[in-house]
């Protein structure tokens, strides 16, 4: 059960940090006044990802876990994604680093995990999380295609030089993101660190990279 508390308490405080940068986000949108149905999906996203965070709580505490416990610190609650750059740049950057990455990465890997969850406190959960991500993904591109338009081919150019970064980063978080296999994995949503790397370059290179490079995003090689 140890593998599953740590599982769930990375979960609960990856969501929660989740509903904090969005929060952070939506701020940024409002600032430099993007269109109001993008900020009307922003805001509801806000309140997905505390749901999540809720959901993956319970997953938690029903494994055995202590609030006490929660590895959560305030320093990962902010936004430092390409700190110094113009707000609007700035927001690119979450939405193809954040969003167009680790949320489109994180459809595939939701329902894979849900395939054999019967725990149910893991099925609320990820019933849940997947309901939402692949309205979470969607609004990444379409905030991405918004701001391309707004900054032209300066901020095109700009974020061209940095997708490779981000793709290579998403890989590298979700293979961090895996746990050990353990006899009652599969029935709380657990599943092996190999199985979550396979996924993420599967659709990093089927999916995302191919939508980089349809708006002219990858440097080429």
């Amino acid at each position: 059960m140890d593998h599953i508390r740590k599982t769930w308490a990375l979960r609960t405080v990856v969501e929660y940090r989740s509903a904090c940068h969005t929060a952070e986000l939506l701020h940024w949108l409002l600032v430099i006044a993007v269109s109001p149905d993008t900020l009307e999906v922003c805001h509801r996203i806000v309140g997905d990802e505390v749901a999540h965070a809720d959901l993956s709580r319970e997953c938690y505490l029903a494994a055995g876990g202590d609030l006490a416990a929660l590895p959560l610190s305030r320093d990962e609650l902010s936004l430092r994604l390409e700190q110094g750059q113009p707000l609007e740049l700035r927001a690119l950057a979450v939405a193809a680093r954040i969003f167009c990455c680790g949320e489109t990465v994180a459809v595939p890997l939701f329902l894979a995990l849900r395939e054999r969850v019967t725990e149910p406190s893991a099925v609320a959960a990820l019933d849940r999380i997947v309901r939402d991500e692949a309205t979470h993904r969607a609004f990444g591109w379409q905030l991405l295609d918004e701001l391309l338009e707004r900054l032209g081919e300066p901020g095109r150019a700009w974020l061209r030089e940095r997708t490779a970064t981000y793709m290579a980063e998403i890989e590298e978080a979700y293979q961090a993101y895996g746990t050990a296999t353990v006899a009652e994995g599969p029935a709380w949503g657990l599943m092996a660190p190999v199985r979550y790397g396979e996924i993420t370059r599967t659709c990093v290179a089927e999916v995302i990279r191919p939508r980089f490079e349809k708006r002219g995003l990858v440097v080429p090689c």
